[in-house]
């Protein structure tokens, strides 16, 4: 019992990060703020930088447009090992068409660790985040509720079907939601 309550007030020191205090360069170089968009439901979606003509734009630019109160940013990630350069960065932009954010190119890798983008030190990590321990990948969906919330996490491969499912609901903050392979329903995690 004791032990346990040392250990409670050593972690109550190292507060989880809020979602809003986190910023980020865009691909211009602008400093985002995620407290610009308290509020909204964020879709953060990495894609692999080198394969940026594998990203569907237009569908994601459908889905910015037709969902009220969603953001979503697109993050090109890199490998710090493999040298990627802007230019996957220039052609993602050009295939952009709404208000979708598209981030610098960011190692979105937990091995990164110090160069890890800032968002993806949240999203990935449960200490900073209170649900979810994953490691990032191009592919994947991330989505943050109007309330910093990480919601779901839908993972590489998962349909688009999927995605527009997790959009339309209206999730209970305090739950972390799985998908039921039975059914492809998306249930609150016992």
């Amino acid at each position: 019992m004791t032990l346990f309550i040392f250990l409670q007030s050593i972690l109550s020191l190292f507060p989880p990060l809020d979602f809003y205090n986190i910023s980020f360069a865009d691909a211009d170089g602008q400093e985002i703020n995620m407290s610009d968009f308290r509020g909204k439901r964020i879709l953060v979606v990495p894609m692999d930088a080198p394969s940026v003509d594998t990203i569907d734009f237009s569908y994601l630019d459908s889905v910015q447009n037709a969902t009220p109160g969603l953001q979503i940013i697109v993050v090109p990630a890199i490998n710090s090992l493999n040298g990627q350069t802007p230019q996957e960065v220039q052609v993602a932009k050009e295939h952009i068409h709404s208000t979708i954010i598209l981030s610098a190119l960011a190692d979105i890798t937990r091995n990164a660790e110090a160069y890890q983008h800032t968002l993806f030190q949240w999203l990935t990590k449960t200490e900073n985040n209170q649900h979810f321990d994953v490691d990032g990948k191009p592919g994947q969906y991330f989505l943050v509720s109007g309330k910093g919330t990480l919601y779901a996490v839908l993972d590489q491969g998962s349909p688009l079907s999927s995605l527009e499912y997790v959009l339309q609901q209206q999730f209970d903050e305090s739950n972390e939601y799985i998908l039921n392979q039975e059914t492809n329903t998306y249930e609150p995690k016992e």
